[in-house]
């Protein structure tokens, strides 16, 4: 039995948006200094963002 293909729109808007940003950034580390830019330009708009303190490991069971 074959099983029919469905359509996902959400997953259709995922990979146009992947493929928006991809055109945009030429590497990887080119999207992550735009991303860096994009939050230092919100900063100076009075944008605040939250800094997590940073989370030990927990130990692991045996």
């Amino acid at each position: 039995m074959m099983q029919e293909k469905r359509y996902d729109e959400g997953l259709e808007e995922i990979w146009r948006i992947k493929h928006e940003i991809a055109a945009e950034y030429q590497t990887l580390e080119d999207y992550f200094k735009g991303m860096m830019d994009y939050q230092e330009e919100l900063k100076r708009q009075g944008v605040q963002f939250v800094r997590l303190p940073p989370r030990k490991p927990e130990p692991e069971m045996v």
